[in-house]
């Protein structure tokens, strides 16, 4: 049972690290979305 819950832990943590990883992309493209909106404003 030691090495289930190790590999549930392992899972776990990789799940974790996804997801947080997910909201830092999300972040970046929210973060694209406004420098090209500044973009678009300068060239107006």
């Amino acid at each position: 049972m030691g090495k289930r819950s190790a590999s549930d832990e392992q899972f776990s943590a990789l799940a974790t690290a996804r997801e947080q990883q997910t909201r830092a992309i999300e972040a970046q493209q929210q973060e694209n979305r406004r420098f090209q909106e500044l973009q678009v404003q300068f060239l107006q």
